[in-house]
């Protein structure tokens, strides 16, 4: 049994082997296992022993295989047809003998045949050639058309040096041109071709017709054995057998005739494969297409499903031209033709005066880029809509293929599939599509009038939903139907009309009438809520995500989600999402209400993320919609300035015309200075019109909170003055007729019944009705959306238009850099004074601190510009709590300023890093990426132009507040989740700031994210280091790839203008600020330990020094990299960046303390470079500068943050650890082989501080070896510096109590010479 186990698995894998060796990349079998495995043979496995090789054998292993490989795939070589014949030949010759004498007559007939048939074929398929010869050649540019979608005419082959006849193709293995090129076919060493296509399919049935033949004779024969072995009355012949038993019975009856059992089971294994290979063959005949063809199809349809194909007719595009009766004139006597013409674009419709390439189907759109689109082309929706003219019917492309006439039909000759119309070729409604509208109108149902569905049925409901969203993520054909339907895209839209509304009643206590389950607690009204939430939120996930996989179809699906408004739903739907997950528990402490709200909340989290992948899915490869959502996510918002806001032409000329709910991106003016009387237009009318269309909603501006309140004032008067409840106004207000009935009902309720109003409209009647003529308005241009179709109300999105003409000589490729460009604005004497007076001003308002403390007396810090000031008041309030009040209006006062949770004036994406981790947060900065990212998002690489609109976006995202914001929050996540350089969001993050720094907006970009109370903030720290990382990757590829081979080392890049002014800027930065106050600070903590100052007056606590260590650290690891560039060192050295560093170091030195040898195991830990990163670290607690105005803290989840430091450490005595002995390594990339930077060295005094450094110093690991490192290159053929050395004396000799030297007797001591000498101690010998 166990041989014959061993003999069957290995003809089965044997068999399976083969077929996917030499068939798995046959175009029926791509994106399946086989085709994996196909892949996985001929890619992957040499991929990986070639690298083995390569590491151990230098290659010899692979140049044997190549070799070998070279003449097996590429050669025509009879190997694997003698294996085929000698398998065959083997197998009869065992299996007809032994059964001769065992069958009947008729089968003495049949054998003979049916083994010899095979052969017959076999032979005359491998000695029939289909070869194109240059005397068959002028006969077979006749047998076949050119059809012009997969065949074109005028194409030659560079092997053979003429024309291709059309179903031609070249065989590199036989090295010929073959006719009507099926494959090449490895059994026959021949390639399957016009002539010999007939004698393939005969041998492949043959084979088939004997293998089944002499399997079902084996049995037949195996079972006269079973009879044999087995009497009749045995109780193994009972029909209630095990399989264990069967297969048991069945080995004993192979292994007492083995060789017919053999081979009976090896015909019985391989039949399939033959029969597998003739349903295959049959299909191409049934669909009129060779093998060779099939993959050109494949590769139409997927051009087709990226809505790239376009169709016409020959009569519409040619016309009157003679080329017209030169295409219809029949160049063969093919029976079918076809007026059809097709062409390929990058998705963009054909414009009226493109060109056709007569060589293939693709065209050079006009140079104008305002031409009109030619309506002459429609798109091609499917593959039923482009006609194959070599399909003439299975049994006519069966009687071609045996060499037969073919039967004419009636119409054969008229066949002219592009003149049906539309309405003929319109794809019917697939079950999936049918499917899907049944789950929408049944979910629309179920939140239009809760109850009305059973649970059951909702169920089914949810069931349904998720097969759909398992069909559309693996089938694109289902994915392209849906994706075009506008009805589907109308469900979706219509769902989350009424669904947004649903989930904010059970999750917002403000929203849902007050009772005592939930006591106006939010969290509370989530758990009571909890069962019908979790099912809510999970129905909406499935729907956002099946309208997420849709978009990843075509361009048209993006252009139809907008046009329905499906995107404002998203939007809106993100604003609920973060109003939710942005918020702590705020109910009582009570474990289950905890537990079921955390679970709501991940649920909308995932949702939320969902969101997300769709407007990125949105925006892809589709400038109109990454515009579109820029100006929803970053724009002004504004209603009734039509007199300020005046939009003009649109942006893109192609899209000049508004379908449904998709606005056009338009180009326009705004006046920057407008007439007085136009400050008033925005009256109470427009802003309590856009309170109506929200209310009610949680009010997330004072200014919200007012238009709130007065509608509560004036909602009776307005429903009787109407005739309608607000419900039924809201409605009215989505008709922009019925909204002027609204508008004039308010004018007349607010005239009569507000106080104060009137008054103010009657001040604004005296004002003039226009500016001074001597003073015209100013104009500045804009770009701007119109949003009242989708809003209800007037309402325009906008935002300035960048001038990118400003920044392209700055930050183009091939700007010329400027003398003034590598000038340093602020030269090393105006920073020491600056350093001076950092210093003085610091301890003059510590000793006036001190004098208000003495005197017991109120004291107002005012506006002071120095370091630490906000905290030191604090410190004082909290000393004496005196403050109490005043720090309550300030958190006030902060809390307006910085929002709420979800607050559009922060920005609707802006608290999403609060939310969510690294593994969830993903899709977010792709969203950014496919805007301002060149070659993301892109089909066609970098734009370029006057109008770049990657460049515009980005200027658009860093002037704008909601934009900034947002990339801010963005920064910090890397420092909030310390994530490493290899993390794909850090990545994402570099690609982004590296759009930025091309744009030349990197030092706009560093000033924004400043705030006034750090010397540096977490995110400029993360910006200094990003371009750390961008830096390094460009001008010191070798660091970054790790690549040992020395050919794989290339030149830097030159330096370019953006950078250099960048790089200019943030020196500039570290000379005027950093420096100054961090060398400040450290001098007061020198004062502090020479008890000049007190520890408490301190300005900073533990978190703000280590945010300044972190600043400090990411500063000179990008000046450390600049140094490995000698471009960038020269520039450097120039600017006098050792000035700085010794300042620095000196600093350190003389106020920081040494680390003793004992605290390497007492000492507090401090933020150490060197220290390795503890397993699963909690990420470092950041202290955001737009903290939302939520009481309690966000938890992201289980150990999302940091505990805080422990308030017994004192921040005066913060150690600086490492931060000495990088600048000494930045020193010494600097001092290599330049003797400028040694005499500058020594100018600023760094030598003696730079000997000081030899000592042990806990707090800076392995300096001594750094600073003797440095000493060398620093004396190094400077002689000047080397006097100066020698120069020096010993001046005492450090005590060593308990030391080495002691417990051996030993002193050290300064002999007569000054120099440094070990003697015996107390009168003992020297040993």
């Amino acid at each position: 049994m166990g041989a014959l186990r061993t003999i069957a698995i290995a003809i089965l894998g044997i068999s399976g082997f083969v077929f996917v060796a030499l068939f798995g990349r046959l175009p029926a079998f791509r994106k399946t296992p086989i085709g994996l495995l196909h892949r996985a043979l001929w890619i992957y496995l040499p991929n990986g022993l070639s690298y083995l090789d390569n590491r151990l054998l230098n290659g010899c292993l692979s140049y044997c295989w190549n070799r070998s490989g070279s003449y097996i795939l590429h050669e025509n070589h009879p190997l694997i047809l003698i294996f085929f014949a000698s398998l065959m030949v083997a197998g009869q010759c065992m299996f007809i003998p032994s059964a001769w004498s065992r069958i009947s007559t008729a089968h003495h007939f049949w054998i003979p045949i049916l083994a010899t048939m095979p052969y017959a074929f076999l032979y005359v398929s491998v000695t029939t050639k289909s070869f194109i010869t240059p005397k068959n050649h002028a006969m077979e540019l006749e047998r076949y058309p050119y059809d012009r979608v997969i065949f074109h005419p005028g194409r030659r082959c560079r092997t053979c040096q003429v024309i291709k006849p059309a179903r031609s193709k070249h065989c590199g293995i036989c090295k010929a041109c073959v006719s009507r090129q099926d494959h090449h076919c490895v059994w026959l060493m021949n390639c399957v071709g016009l002539h010999n296509y007939h004698y393939f399919l005969s041998m492949i049935l043959s084979l088939c017709i004997m293998l089944i033949y002499g399997s079902c004779l084996g049995y037949t024969l195996l079972y006269q054995t079973y009879d044999q072995l087995i009497p009749p009355d045995s109780l193994l012949r009972t029909t209630r057998q095990s399989w264990t038993a069967f297969c048991n019975i069945w080995a004993v009856v192979i292994a007492a005739d083995l060789r017919i059992g053999a081979i009976t089971l090896l015909m019985s294994m391989t039949a399939p494969l033959a029969a597998a290979f003739l349903v295959y063959h049959s299909y191409l005949i049934w669909a009129g297409m060779t093998t060779n063809e099939s993959s050109k199809w494949s590769d139409w349809k997927e051009d087709v499903a990226d809505g790239m194909a376009f169709k016409s007719t020959k009569a519409e595009i040619y016309s009157t031209s003679p080329l017209l009766a030169e295409y219809q004139r029949a160049h063969s006597s093919w029976p079918v033709s076809s007026e059809q013409v097709l062409v390929l674009t990058d998705g963009e419709p054909p414009k009226e005066g493109c060109l056709l390439s007569p060589h293939s189907n693709e065209i050079n759109q006009p140079s104008d880029r305002d031409a009109p689109i030619d309506r002459r082309w429609v798109q091609v929706q499917s593959m039923r809509e482009i006609d194959n003219i070599y399909d003439l019917g299975f049994w006519n492309n069966l009687r071609h293929i045996l060499g037969l006439s073919i039967r004419p039909k009636a119409s054969a000759s008229d066949v002219r599939m592009a003149d049906r119309t539309a309405a003929e070729i319109k794809p019917k409604c697939t079950p999936a599509e049918l499917m899907l509208k049944v789950i929408l109108t049944g979910t629309l149902s179920h939140y239009e009038t809760r109850g009305m569905i059973d649970d059951k049925r909702l169920e089914h409901m949810l069931s349904a939903g998720k097969q759909i969203l398992y069909k559309t993520h693996q089938e694109s054909d289902v994915r392209h139907n849906l994706g075009l339907s506008p009805d589907i895209w109308q469900g979706f839209t219509d769902v989350l009309t009424k669904a947004i509304p649903v989930l904010e009643s059970q999750s917002f206590a403000w929203k849902s009438p007050p009772t005592a389950n939930y006591d106006h607690s939010s969290s509370n009204l989530i758990a009571y809520n909890y069962f019908s939430l979790v099912k809510d939120i999970e129905r909406l996930n499935d729907l956002c995500t099946i309208a997420r996989n849709l978009l990843a179809t075509t361009k048209k699906a993006q252009n139809m989600a907008a046009e329905k408004g499906f995107d404002q739903r998203i939007l809106a739907l993100v604003d609920t999402c973060v109003r939710v997950t942005a918020r702590g528990f705020d109910g009582e402490t009570n474990a289950r209400n905890e537990e079921r709200w955390q679970k709501v909340v991940n649920l909308y989290k995932r949702l939320l993320i969902t969101c997300l992948q769709f407007l990125h899915n949105f925006i892809m490869h589709n400038e109109q919609r990454k515009m579109v959502l820029w100006l929803d996510l970053f724009g002004y918002h504004s209603t009734g300035d039509s007199n300020i806001i005046q939009p003009r032409e649109p942006l893109d000329p192609a899209c000049n015309q508004q379908e449904g709910m998709a606005p056009i991106v338009k180009t326009g003016e705004r006046i920057v200075n407008p007439p007085i009387r136009a400050l008033y237009d925005q009256t109470a009318e427009d802003l309590l019109l856009e309170t109506i269309s929200n209310f009610p909603r949680e009010p997330a501006t004072i200014k919200e909170e007012a238009a709130m309140l007065l509608l509560a004032n004036i909602k009776d008067h307005m429903e009787k003055l109407l005739g309608r409840d607000l419900t039924a106004i809201q409605e009215m207000g989505k008709d922009p007729e019925q909204v002027k009935e609204i508008r004039a009902a308010l004018t007349a309720i607010l005239g009569a019944k507000v106080d104060g109003w009137s008054d103010l409209q009657d001040r604004a009647k005296d004002l003039p009705p226009a500016l001074p003529e001597d003073e015209p308005p100013r104009k500045k241009a804009i770009v701007t959306i119109d949003r009242s179709a989708t809003a209800g109300f007037p309402r325009v999105c906008w935002t300035d238009l960048p001038d990118l003409s400003e920044y392209g000589a700055l930050s183009g490729g091939d700007a010329t850099v400027m003398e003034e460009d590598m000038s340093m604005p602020r030269s090393a004497q105006s920073a020491a004074e600056t350093l001076q007076e950092a210093k003085d001003e610091l301890m003059a308002r510590l000793q006036e601190s001190s004098q208000i403390a003495d005197g017991d007396q109120d004291y107002d810090t005012g506006d002071a510009g120095t370091v630490g000031d906000d905290d030191s008041r604090s410190l004082e309030a909290v000393a004496d709590g005196s403050m109490e009040e005043e720090e309550e209006e300030d958190d006030e006062d902060d809390d307006d300023y910085r929002g709420r949770p979800g607050d559009q004036q922060r920005g609707l994406l802006t608290d999403i890093p609060l939310v969510l981790g690294p593994a969830e947060i993903e899709a977010l900065p792709m969203i950014i990426q496919a805007g301002i990212v060149d070659s993301f998002g892109l089909k066609g690489g970098e734009r370029s132009g006057s109008r770049n609109m990657q460049a515009l976006r980005c200027h658009i995202l860093l002037t704008q507040e909601t934009g900034r914001n947002l990339l801010r929050e963005l920064l910090i996540f890397i420092a909030a989740w310390d994530l490493p350089d290899d993390e794909l969001y850090f990545k994402m993050m570099v690609q982004i700031m590296d759009a930025v720094l091309r744009n030349g907006l990197m030092s706009h970009a560093y000033s924004d994210f400043g705030q006034p109370k750090d010397i540096i903030s977490p995110a400029q720290a993360v910006v200094v280091k990003i371009l750390t990382h961008i830096f390094r990757a460009k001008y010191s590829p070798a660091s970054v790839t790790g690549s040992t081979q020395p050919n794989a080392t290339k030149s830097p890049a030159p330096l370019s203008r953006v950078d250099i002014l960048t790089v200019r800027y943030i020196f500039t930065i570290f000379r005027g600020n950093i420096i100054p106050e961090t060398c400040a600070l450290i001098y007061l903590q020198g004062q502090i330990r020479a008890q000049r100052a007190l520890p408490e007056d301190f300005p900073l606590n533990l978190w703000d020094m280590e945010r300044v260590y972190e600043g400090v650290y990411q500063f000179l690891e990008f000046f450390a990299v600049l140094t490995e560039n000698n471009d960038w060192k020269n520039l450097l050295v120039k600017w006098e960046i050792v000035y700085d560093l010794v300042t620095l170091i000196k600093e350190l030195e003389a106020s920081i303390p040494k680390g003793q040898l004992s605290s390497l195991a007492l000492g507090r830990d401090s933020p150490s470079k060197d220290q390795p990163q503890h397993t699963a670290p909690a990420p470092v607690a950041v202290e955001r500068p737009y903290d939302p105005g939520d009481p309690d803290p966000v938890d992201a989840g289980p150990g999302s943050r940091a505990e805080s430091p422990p308030i017994t450490e004192d921040p005066s005595e913060f150690e600086w650890r490492n931060l000495k002995k990088l600048v000494v390594l930045v020193l010494s990339s600097l001092v290599w082989k330049c003797p400028e930077v040694q005499d500058q060295i020594r100018r600023y005094g760094g030598v003696e501080t730079i000997l000081s450094c030899t000592n042990f110093d806990a707090h800076n690991p392995y300096i001594k070896e750094h600073a003797v490192m440095c000493l060398k290159f620093l004396l190094e053929g400077n002689r000047e510096n080397q006097k100066m050395v020698e120069e020096l004396e010993a001046r005492e000799v450090v005590k060593d109590e308990g030391g080495v030297l002691e417990r051996s007797g030993l002193e050290a001591v300064i002999d007569k010479a000054g120099k440094l000498a070990i003697r015996a101690k107390d009168g003992q010998e020297k040993r």
